[in-house]
């Protein structure tokens, strides 16, 4: 039988047939079977119905196999030829067994097909793949599996143009793209092709995006309508070739995923809102609902193959979720920029506020954990400023209470800023000199050191309400209605409290006991640098803003210290008006040489023109008399002399008026030595003027407070200085009575140096500071202090090698030998040296700790002499026994530890472990 169908074949090749009628039977139809249906027992008729049923399996095979046949290529048949075609299939498809067999034959025809043809233009699938040629790789993919599956159902597409196609077949179709699609999905890696259709949606994401115009529309009417479009023809060929279905679906929420926490969230419909000051999370709401979700819905439904009308509520709010959450993520990353651009950046936190109100502890966590990490790499370390670290407390303060009310998230964040700020030395000063800084209109800083005063923390001392507070939040009050407990996610060391501001947060930051004694050194400096006529509105409102929060009994020496110097003020205007001398009526005086002097220009004046304005208060006489002593004359001009002008002759009026003014000038204040921190004591002789009023002063106050008397603290002292020179006026305030005493001592005429012309003679008064300290009475370091502080005003110059003189001309210096060194000497930087505790009245906790620690340390000895070796802290400790038993030692361990290893250098005390002892 193979033989004959062989033979068959042959001359079929030979004599071709217009159409497939001739039959290809692989086998001869079995004759003569005894079975037949139609008689129970065969016979010949049954024989010849078998017969023809395999005769007829063996044409229609042939005819539908030549019909659907890949590899020998297709001829174009006659309508009868496709009617067969039509017959045949239908035939073979009738029955379960011959249709599973004609579709396996036809999938192996396709398999062969593809190995052989299509599989070879795959290579690429099969190494890695880089982003930029994913597009490019999944076109020609789908370009040339369309191509194959063109090839593959050319036979259902013409028997359908030919009208030959019906149900049956159509199910036949459908299972060959079934098998056909499963066949191409396995033959190229799933994970590759997920990975790269899911950069060919976000790409078409971003293209479609970048397509909109600016998005300054947008802004301006507020909601955003910029649209998104994936390229739908690229979606059906996707999916017409099977390369989309659940793959396709999984690739596209990647994509869409990826586009909503990058490109979509960082377009500038979506950045923060700087001048509304607003969140723009429902402005992405509603582009995410609006314009998005459609085109995603749309796309998702291609690649499925099914149909649905609208996108389902739940697609639009997982998508909106994600944006959402992607935009507050962002935002959340650069908190700390915002934190430090508060309150411009309310925009960002307001986005911040709306990302948290979705109620995930997550994303609470998230904020704490993030914003902590950038405050500690970013802020501290070594090189802030307490002042920039305060800042940046305070406006956390204010946007975390603005985020959570509750105060939780604060209680979180703020725990490693207050941890580092108790380990600053100078925080507590910094925060008390900024309790009492001055602040404009503006809210900047208008008197002070910027680099010492937080103007953060004086804005809030202003703002802050001064009503009781309670004394205790945590204590339980049971006719609090309002009451409510503790937040779910609080800490342990959460504090319930509702209403604490932001001063209350800074006071809080260190035991109670420090920082009263911090705050109240510093507003005793404060009193005494402060002017007389002050109404100290400001210091009294801040001890009223401690005795509401603190216990008041701790605050009765700056109670003390506001009382004196309110009395002082009333006490230095009662001694003003009791001694002031009577007024004396102003007469026209002769001007003096120096006021001639001062009316010549350089370029020379006539005598007639220079003598107009003196006309009424000299005669001309005279008045050419007292011109020659100022001014040379050339021809017929009068030029000035460069020479120093002896004393101006003291007149009644002007003695009268200097006097009135040192009354007016001139307040001493009254302070009890007991409540107020320790001063500076120095001594030294101050200007005969000064020392005359204040003696005048001490008789005034042992009159009028019954025989009191008083210890003069001249280290203390501030005055204003005038100071007349040949070529300038100089005024300096708040200087020091050591300068102010330093600088009268050249009052007195001494070495004489030729002039300028030579025609006369320039007499200076020189000091050495030998002679000052034995003058003055003062010690060498306020003296070179004062020295070293006038040259730097050029004030004062150095004539000789360890000399001063006064400068009365800047021109001076170029007749005096070496003036090149001396100027550099006075202008440096370098020479204006200043002492650490010459500027302050109070005397600093390091400077105080100095002072006593000799008698700290001869303590230390004897107690581990007589009591044995002892451990710093403890009980029994060092600490706590200087404590006990020396009230001025209000120090800690670290202090005493400090006093230990200076003895251990000395030879003093040996440490074994934590254990001191004697040597």
């Amino acid at each position: 039988m193979a033989a004959t169908a062989c033979q068959n074949d042959i001359f079929a090749s030979v004599f071709p047939q217009p159409d497939f009628s001739t039959p290809t039977p692989e086998a001869t139809p079995e004759v003569g079977v005894l079975s037949s249906p139609a008689r129970p027992f065969g016979g010949p008729l049954a024989a010849l119905d078998v017969g023809h049923e395999a005769l007829k399996l063996s044409q229609s095979w042939s005819v539908a196999t030549r019909f659907l046949s890949v590899q020998s290529g297709r001829s174009s048949n006659s309508k009868s030829g496709y009617a067969k075609a039509h017959d045949s299939l239908i035939y073979l498809l009738s029955n379960h067994t011959q249709r599973v067999q004609i579709l396996d034959w036809y999938m192996h025809e396709i398999r062969t097909h593809f190995r052989q043809t299509v599989l070879p233009e795959f290579p690429a699938w099969h190494r890695q793949i880089t982003r930029a040629e994913a597009a490019t790789l999944v076109e020609k993919t789908v370009q040339t599996a369309h191509n194959a599956q063109s090839i593959y159902l050319h036979p259902f597409e013409k028997l359908e143009s030919q009208g030959y196609f019906d149900q049956v077949l159509d199910d036949f179709c459908s299972d060959v793209i079934h098998r056909w699609h499963t066949l191409l999905q396995h033959s190229v890696p799933q994970d590759r092709l997920q990975k790269n259709l899911t950069y060919l949606f976000y790409a078409l994401l971003r293209r479609s995006l970048s397509r909109n115009p600016s998005s300054a529309m947008c802004l301006e009417s507020g909601v955003c309508s910029c649209s998104v479009d994936l390229d739908e023809r690229t979606l059906h060929r996707l999916t017409t070739v099977g390369l989309g279905g659940e793959v396709g679906e999984r690739a596209l929420a990647t994509a869409v995923y990826k586009f909503l926490t990058g490109p979509a969230i960082e377009r500038r419909c979506f950045q923060v809102d700087w001048s509304g000051q607003s969140s723009v999370l429902q402005r992405l709401q509603d582009w995410v609902g609006d314009c998005l979700t459609p085109a995603i819905s749309q796309a998702q439904l291609i690649l499925s193959g099914e149909t649905q009308p609208s996108p389902a509520q739940a697609d639009i709010d997982q998508q909106v979720s994600i944006s959402q959450s992607a935009l507050g993520r962002s935002r959340v990353r650069s908190l700390f920029e915002y934190v430090k651009l508060w309150p411009a950046s309310k925009g960002a936190i307001e986005d911040i506020k709306s990302y948290l109100s979705r109620g995930q502890a997550e994303e609470k966590a998230h904020v704490c954990s993030s914003y902590v990490e950038q405050v500690r790499s970013r802020l501290l370390h070594a090189g802030a400023t307490t002042t920039e670290i305060m800042s940046i407390y305070i406006n956390t303060i204010h946007i975390f209470r603005h985020l959570d009310p509750r105060g939780v998230l604060l209680d979180k964040v703020a725990v490693p800023i207050r941890q580092y700020l108790r380990t600053r030395e100078d925080t507590v000063s910094v925060i008390a000199v900024s309790f009492l800084a001055d602040i404009d209109g503006n809210g900047n800083l208008a008197s002070g050191d910027s680099g010492t005063i937080c103007v953060d923390i004086a804005t809030e001392l202003d703002n802050a309400e001064s009503e009781q507070m309670q004394q205790d939040q945590k204590t339980l009050n049971w006719d609090d209605l309002g009451w409510t407990p503790d937040p779910i996610d609080a800490g342990p060391d959460f504090r319930s409290g509702r209403s604490e501001d932001v001063i209350g947060y800074i006071m809080g930051l260190f035991e109670r006991e420090d920082f009263i004694k911090e705050v109240t050194n510093v507003l005793a400096g404060h009193l005494l640098q402060t002017a007389a006529d002050s109404e100290y509105a400001k210091e009294t409102r801040l001890v009223e803003l401690m005795k509401s929060r603190f216990d008041s009994s701790k605050l009765q020496a700056a109670e003390v210290m506001l009382k004196d110097v309110r009395d002082s003020r009333a006490l230095n205007k009662k001694f003003a008006a009791d001694s002031r001398p009577p007024p004396v009526v102003e007469t026209l005086t002769p001007p003096t040489p120096k006021e001639i002097q001062s009316a010549i220009p350089d370029g020379g004046i006539t005598t007639s023109t220079l003598y107009e304005p003196f006309a009424r208060r000299i005669d001309r006489a005279r008045f050419v008399t007292a011109l020659k002593l100022v001014a040379n004359r050339r021809a017929e001009l009068w030029f000035p002399k460069r020479t120093r002008l002896p004393p101006n002759p003291a007149r009644e009026s002007d003695t009268t008026s200097a006097a009135m003014r040192n009354e007016v000038e001139m307040n001493l204040q009254i302070v009890s030595s007991f409540f107020w921190p320790q001063m500076r004591t120095e001594t030294f002789a101050l200007p005969k003027q000064l020392s005359d009023r204040i003696a005048a002063f001490q008789s005034y106050f042992e009159r009028v407070s019954a025989q009191r008397k008083l210890q003069l603290r001249p280290a203390l002292g501030r005055v204003i200085i005038e100071l007349e020179l040949e070529d300038r006026t100089v005024r300096e305030e708040n200087v020091t009575a050591s300068r102010a005493s330093v600088l009268d001592a050249f009052a007195e005429n001494g070495t004489t140096f030729p002039s300028e012309d030579g025609q006369s003679e320039d007499t200076q008064a020189t000091r050495t500071p030998d002679d000052l300290c034995t003058r003055l009475d003062m010690h060498p370091d306020l003296v070179y202090d004062a020295l070293a502080f006038w040259s730097s005003k050029r004030i004062l110059y150095q004539p000789s090698e360890n000399s001063y003189a006064v400068l009365e001309r800047l021109e001076l210096l170029d007749t005096i030998e070496d003036a090149g060194m001396a100027a550099n000497d006075i202008g440096s930087p370098s020479a204006t040296v200043v002492a650490g505790e010459a500027d302050g009245a109070i005397i600093s906790s390091s400077a105080l700790f100095r002072e006593q620690a000799p008698t700290f340390e001869i303590f230390i000895l004897n107690m581990l002499k007589n009591g044995g070796p002892k451990e710093v802290g403890g009980m029994m400790g060092i600490t706590s026994m200087l404590k006990m038993v020396l009230p001025i030692f209000t120090y800690g361990e670290e202090e005493a530890r400090v006093l230990l290893e200076e003895m251990e250098g000395k030879g003093s005390v040996r440490r074994n472990g934590e254990v001191w002892s004697a040597t």
